[in-house]
């Protein structure tokens, strides 16, 4: 007899428990509860009582002892008199080799061979398996055709029926194997052709024999890539890695013919060269779209790379994405993660990739792309980054803001931006913990933006931003002013738009003073600035608590037009502002001054506004590359022309 009492204790209870003899006399079936290291003649019981305990959640194991001197006879365990409903589907006997019988449903049998005692586990409440997934000692990358080994580990495998291996990420599942026998723990899997997944966690989902089913996951994840990889670079400028160590993909095979690759040197400058190395971060210019094929040897393993003083131009050794949080740097022999080098202002806060609006700060390398890296350690101190793909480390915490804009501005072929905002935490100088510096110049002539630091600030050292926050109002009537600086190549217009998702419209006034002018600008309306110089101009970007009138020359925003990408294949974007209900009317025009296609007649609600154009004429049939003229006409204001080159 076995039971639970909470009264009771896991030992020997006087109150409780009962001995019984481990001898039988006449003809006899012995059957009793044996505890190994209870004092003598405690040993043997007849009942046991134990403490309470939760039956859904929890076990208690038991050692039955059967004797008989009935030998060659089938004897029969049975669970009978079950006063507790909590025993239902929860009493399980071993009866060795791992066979359970849920005594519950059916009795265990067993022929008595001799007299001695024949010993059983008993298990009451719920003993579902647990399953320990081992650490993972190959590669955190893997291609098609390579073995990659499973292991882990099963306690209570007994009442398993089978298990299901998985690798599943956040957006992706591989299954391995659907059904696997619960003898295995151990499973080498050689990688068949057309797995791909990122990021990915093995999960191991054990179903056992009554039913339960239990899903155990590693604390590591891997990537599977194809051998063939395909590669697409679109024209014209950006960021970019080489992340094959086969020395047969050269520049010209991934880029085409009239590629231009720059490396950044630790002399902090822009340099030629026709060397397009493994590992190593670049800035090319495209010459045309062009699509490459790769079947080439990829790193599987963690990549490590020398940082220098200052600026560093680097790139992700793999082609798959690579979480910033995982680097890994080195410091005079002292291992960091990335948030103890920006805590101890080893480098300085952002990583900035190069993208569609211009530098943008990363939390994710692209496969293929390059990156830049500020050091703010000198050349006496010895300083690496390892890359550990799928590697999650701590990160530095960031302070909060109030609100924040984001101003682009696009000369029709390149863009660029910066972010402005306040917070309470913020200063009027440079904030480490939430102000970002600006990457270096792009190396070819388009536009560049960035806030400029005052020179009396003597809290760094730094020139240019590209994120800052100012303190947060504090009077009623109060303007908060930053300097930035546009950097034009020629004096073609530049658009300027906004855009922000908590910045407060409702209580504050914002406008920017270029020569002499101010023009109000809102998160909805754009507009056209024409500079008057080439090289760096200065202008405010002004936000205040309360509005200036017309007395106080604030010009209203001029319409916004442009088209990106330009040059394009397949399509570009025609975005246009507008600031009233208007009639809208949209052609592309051949360099004959032949209309090519109609793409808006009629009513438009005022606000911002984008077409796409396909590079069809008014059949849907493609057009010729060429140089084409998109023009703008609107009710009320007067007609725009732009000029697109499509590509081919």
């Amino acid at each position: 007899e076995f039971s639970f009492n909470a009264a009771a204790s896991d030992g020997y209870d006087s109150f409780y428990d009962i001995t019984t003899s481990s001898s039988g006399s006449g003809t006899y079936i012995l059957a009793c509860f044996y505890e190994q290291y209870y004092e003598n003649g405690q040993r043997y019981l007849s009942r046991e009582v134990d403490g309470d305990l939760d039956l859904t959640q929890d076990f208690k194991s038991m050692k039955l002892a059967v004797k008989t001197n009935q030998t060659n006879q089938i004897i029969s365990i049975n669970l009978a008199d079950v006063a507790d409903t909590r025993f239902s589907q929860k009493v399980w006997l071993n009866g060795g080799s791992g066979n359970y019988v849920d005594l519950t449903e059916e009795p265990l049998q067993f022929i008595a061979t001799n007299s001695n005692f024949k010993y059983f586990d008993l298990y009451v409440g719920n003993i579902n398996p647990t399953i320990n997934i081992a650490s993972h000692t190959g590669h955190e990358l893997y291609q098609v055709g390579d073995l990659m080994t499973l292991q882990w580990t099963c306690a209570n495998g007994g009442l398993l029926d089978y298990y299901r291996i998985d690798l599943i990420s956040e957006t992706d599942s591989i299954n391995v194997d659907d059904n696997l026998d619960v003898d295995n723990t151990y499973y080498p899997w050689t990688i068949p052709a057309g797995t791909e997944i990122h990021d990915a966690k093995l999960v191991v989902t054990a179903y056992a024999i009554d039913g339960e089913v239990r899903r155990y996951e590693s604390d590591w994840e891997v990537g599977i890539l194809p051998v063939e990889i395909d590669y697409t670079f679109d024209a014209g400028w950006q960021m970019v890695s080489h992340v094959w160590e086969t020395g047969t993909v050269t520049a010209n095979t991934l880029f085409g013919p009239g590629f231009e690759l720059f490396t950044f040197n630790p002399a902090q400058q822009y340099e030629g060269t026709l060397f397009y190395s493994y590992g190593a971060g670049y800035w090319v210019n495209v010459a045309e779209d062009i699509t490459t094929a790769i079947d080439g040897d990829i790193t599987n393993e963690d990549y490590t790379v020398t940082v220098n003083p200052g600026w560093n131009l680097l790139g992700n050794p793999y082609p798959s994405d690579l979480d910033i949080n995982s680097l890994i740097f080195e410091v005079d022999g002292v291992e960091y993660t990335i948030g103890e080098m920006i805590t101890f202002n080893f480098i300085s806060r952002g990583i900035y990739v190069h993208r569609e609006n211009g530098y943008e700060l990363a939390t994710t390398i692209n496969s293929a792309e390059a990156f830049f890296l500020y050091s703010e350690l000198t050349d006496f101190q010895a300083v690496t980054l390892t890359y550990e793909p799928y590697i999650d480390n701590y990160t530095v915490e960031t302070l909060p803001v109030n609100w924040s804009f984001t101003v682009v501005a696009d000369n029709g072929t390149d863009r660029d931006n910066v972010l402005l905002g306040a917070s309470d935490y913020a200063t009027e100088n440079y904030d480490l913990n939430l102000d970002f510096i600006k990457p270096p110049v792009k190396p070819y002539d388009g536009v560049n933006l960035s806030v400029l630091y005052a020179d009396d600030d003597l809290s760094h050292s730094y020139d240019r931003g590209h994120i800052d926050y100012k303190a947060m109002f504090t009077e009623d009537e109060e303007v908060v002013r930053w300097n930035v600086g546009l950097e034009v190549s020629d004096l073609e217009p530049v658009q300027f738009s906004f855009n922000s998702e908590d910045f407060p419209v409702s209580i504050l006034f914002s406008y920017i003073e270029y020569n002499g002018e101010m023009f109000y600008f809102d998160m909805d309306n754009d507009f056209e600035l024409v500079p008057t110089e080439i090289g760096e101009i200065s202008l405010d970007v002004v936000v205040s608590t309360y509005p200036l009138s017309n007395d106080n020359g604030v010009e209203p925003v001029q319409t916004y037009f442009s088209i990106y990408p330009n040059p394009f294949n397949p399509e570009t974007t025609i975005a246009f502002n507008l600031k009233n209900d208007a009639n809208v009317e949209v052609n592309i025009y051949n360099i004959r001054g032949q209309k090519v296609k109609c793409l808006q007649k009629g009513e438009m609600n005022a606000g911002r506004k984008t077409i796409v154009w396909d590079g069809t004429n008014r059949e849907n049939n493609r057009t010729a590359s060429g140089v084409y003229f998109v023009r703008l006409k609107t009710s009320g204001e007067k007609t725009r022309v732009k000029k697109v080159m499509l590509m081919k």
